[in-house]
């Protein structure tokens, strides 16, 4: 009996722990900051080029190095890639492997990210969704997005006392307006609208060719 068979059981625990995902449906890789919207001292999202602009630089590189085509969605401290066609992920050879997908993406994608800021640390999942459900999945990104905006921008001039009691996004902007916050906020279009980015390195190419 070899090694492999001998451990056999062990290997399938290994085995059952993988998550696969279906290459014939759009691909969401999504990944969110720890603990940088808290800290503002060291991230601030009330200038730029900031943490939002690293994450949609980093991803576009990242994108570029393995020829991925995707559009990209960073809103303050979270960012979603979304590969419609995701049967190009075949050529990284780890099959349909959800964990060895995310994890060779986000190899590449810290080694660019951490050029800009050392200590980020992120979370991140991969998912795939219906081509239908791709434009209410950016629509729900950029409304979490306006969400997070209203509170960074609270958390910036206010005490948590003035708002810690409020969940709805009409009486946040009712506060800002009412303290004389609601200009800074609507002058910060980035902050509440995030940005979004097509990549596509084949474009990239011909351009190349044809300079």
């Amino acid at each position: 009996m070899d090694i492999n068979e001998k451990y056999k059981d062990l290997w399938q625990i290994k085995e059952d722990t993988y998550r696969t995902i279906d290459l014939e449906k759009p691909l969401i890789i999504y990944m969110d900051g720890k603990h940088i919207t808290t800290d503002h001292a060291n991230y601030n999202f009330l200038k730029t080029p900031n943490f939002t602009n690293f994450l949609i630089d980093s991803a576009e590189k990242t994108c570029k190095k393995l020829h991925l085509e995707a559009e990209l969605f960073a809103g303050i401290d979270e960012l979603a890639v979304i590969i419609e066609e995701p049967i190009v992920l075949k050529k990284l050879d780890v099959g349909d492997n959800a964990n060895y997908i995310d994890l060779i993406f986000m190899q590449h994608f810290i080694k660019f990210f951490w050029e800009k800021c050392p200590d980020a640390v992120f979370k991140s999942t991969i998912f795939t969704l219906n081509k239908e459900d791709i434009s209410r999945y950016v629509q729900y990104r950029k409304e979490i997005c306006y969400s997070a905006a209203l509170w960074y921008i609270a958390k910036d001039h206010l005490s948590k006392e003035e708002y810690k009691e409020l969940t709805q996004i009409t009486d946040m902007e009712k506060l800002l307006k009412n303290k004389g916050y609601w200009e800074e906020f609507k002058e910060n279009k980035q902050l509440r609208e995030g940005i979004v980015k097509h990549v596509s390195p084949l474009n990239d190419i011909l351009l190349q060719r044809f300079k």
